[in-house]
């Protein structure tokens, strides 16, 4: 019969192996046939543009813009966003993706709807509606090839939203 010191000492070759790996490099934890390998934190590139926009609950009147109520993320220099505001401002010439999510409730009638807006041009592809309650998501790419482009979500119909989530990437 083993005894305790035995057992312990069994028991934590593997946690010393494994703790070795990440501060030496790949090696085989246990006798398994895959080798592990370290986890380095990497810095993002130099030139990422990358934004995150999430909005608990808010309620927009007939023809208003959302607002944003926080910078979840919000990476480089060519995307800007004012904590509460409904703007996000692109100020580089490249391409960027728009993405947008939300839960949406009518707050009179039954019709939800939300889009996409380019200087209060709606986006190509970036309207959504559907009866109350629903979730409205849609994806759109951008191209900037002015130095600033004002971009903002928009409701046609009165509607509290809730769980909203905005993400611009410069792609390019």
């Amino acid at each position: 019969m083993e005894n305790f010191h035995s057992q312990a000492r069994r028991h934590s070759e593997g946690i010393i192996e494994v703790n070795n790996n990440l501060i030496n490099g790949p090696g085989v934890i246990r006798g398994g046939p895959l080798p592990t390998i370290p986890t380095v934190p990497t810095v993002p590139p130099e030139d990422i543009n990358f934004g995150r926009f999430p909005t608990a609950v808010t309620t927009v009147d007939s023809g208003g813009n959302l607002p944003l109520e926080t910078n979840e993320s919000l990476v480089g220099t060519a995307i800007r966003h004012i904590t509460g505001d409904s703007g996000i401002l692109l100020n580089e010439p490249g391409i960027y993706s728009l993405t947008y999510s939300a839960n949406a409730s009518a707050v009179e009638g039954n019709t939800v709807s939300l889009q996409s807006l380019q200087f209060a041009t709606p986006i190509d592809e970036s309207f959504r509606s559907d009866t109350s309650p629903s979730q409205l998501a849609a994806t759109n790419t951008i191209t900037v090839t002015n130095t600033t482009v004002l971009l903002s979500l928009n409701t046609i119909d009165a509607t509290t939203f809730s769980d909203v989530i905005v993400t611009i990437l410069k792609t390019s």
